[in-house]
């Protein structure tokens, strides 16, 4: 009866962590240039054609404002957006709209043949982006609240033992 439970509380904490997300994957092969009030740090959105996002059909692949993972499959690159709808962007299934330092990441140019897949980011990726991300502010809370969050365990340890 013990690994039942076992089985059953490590099945319950890797979906709530996202770790064992089974995922779906789409295909992109062209990228488009993101208008100016999209850009920058503070947005990080990925445009996409209206029925990738989650309305009415509860079917769709991405909600609104989900964390995905996009991946350049020629080179390896990896970068990861907020999923947005397309709005009145010229975008089909094919196409998705990213901003320039976005393109940067993945090693591709607008408007040119492209091989890149798109998923939905676990709590594993966001944790290696927010851990190396390019803004230094961004970095360094990250990795203090890393810090903090250690500390704190080896003092719940140190206390429940009494070492």
């Amino acid at each position: 009866m013990k690994n039942v439970t076992l089985r059953l509380t490590v099945d319950k904490f890797a979906a709530l962590f996202n770790f064992c997300r089974k995922s779906t994957r789409l295909e992109f092969t062209k990228a488009i240039g993101l208008p100016a009030e999209f850009c920058g740090p503070q947005h990080s959105v990925v445009k996409l054609f209206g029925a990738h996002i989650q309305g009415r059909n509860k079917e769709n692949v991405f909600k609104r404002r989900e964390a995905v993972l996009i991946k350049n499959v020629e080179n390896g690159q990896t970068c990861i957006r907020y999923a947005m709808g397309g709005g009145n962007l010229p975008l089909d299934r094919f196409t998705f709209a990213i901003d320039y330092d976005g393109m940067v990441e993945l090693g591709v140019r607008k408007d040119e043949k492209i091989n890149v897949v798109m998923k939905k980011a676990s709590t594993f990726d966001l944790m290696k982006m927010y851990y190396s991300h390019p803004e230094v502010g961004i970095r360094f809370s990250f990795r203090l609240s890393v810090v903090g969050v250690v500390l704190a365990v080896l003092q719940m340890i140190q206390q429940h033992f009494g070492l």
